[in-house]
């Protein structure tokens, strides 16, 4: 697994998508966990995610680190590899990677491959009009909710809502709506810039 595409600078995100092989998903489970707690020590790692389809065979772990810097250094310390050899058997092939950085971590939808993210200006635009819409939608509903609430309150609440529907439930749909738009063949990139 290369860390390719990502911006030197920033947060990297790399997603890795597997299918198990039917009932060894407790294995992986368990593996998995195991890996997410070795990996606590490693600089610069800040955490992973986990999540599983409803017929639970394919799994997409997210896993974030500070710089790029520090996701070579985990690539190259061998630790991913020690236990990718532990999978064997248990998982279906090689697992899917991608890795992205900053905002590209919400234009990233399961069956949406590109070669290139998507322009930076569409990304902000799309984020722009989705955020106004769902401040528009649920200030009104949040402060009849909690009249008394501090602002700060009531912003964090908002926020939290807002990052939680983008994360899992808006902009997955959204980029998959918007693919051709947002990812333009290579040769169309090319001339575009």
């Amino acid at each position: 697994m290369k860390a390719t595409g990502a911006s030197e600078t920033g947060p990297v995100t790399v997603i890795f998508e597997r299918r198990v092989k039917p009932g060894r998903h407790e294995d992986y489970e368990r593996l998995l966990a195991a890996l997410q707690q070795d990996s606590q020590g490693v600089p610069g790692y800040q955490g992973a995610s986990v999540v599983r389809s409803p017929n639970g065979r394919e799994y997409v772990s997210i896993v974030r680190f500070d710089s790029l810097e520090s996701l070579r250094a985990w690539q190259s310390s061998g630790n991913h590899e020690k236990w990718e050899q532990k999978l064997t058997g248990i998982v279906e092939g090689a697992a899917q990677v991608r890795t992205v950085s900053g905002m590209e971590f919400w234009f990233t939808a399961p069956g949406v491959t590109a070669p290139l993210p998507p322009s930076p200006h569409k990304m902000a635009l799309v984020l722009f009009v989705v955020v106004c819409a769902l401040s528009a939608a649920l200030g009104p509903p949040l402060t009849r909710l909690i009249p008394g609430a501090p602002t700060l309150v009531r912003i964090s609440i908002m926020a939290a809502v807002q990052v939680s529907l983008l994360t899992y439930l808006i902009m997955p749909r959204l980029t998959r709506l918007l693919a051709s738009w947002l990812y333009p063949s290579s040769n169309e990139r090319r001339s575009l810039s």
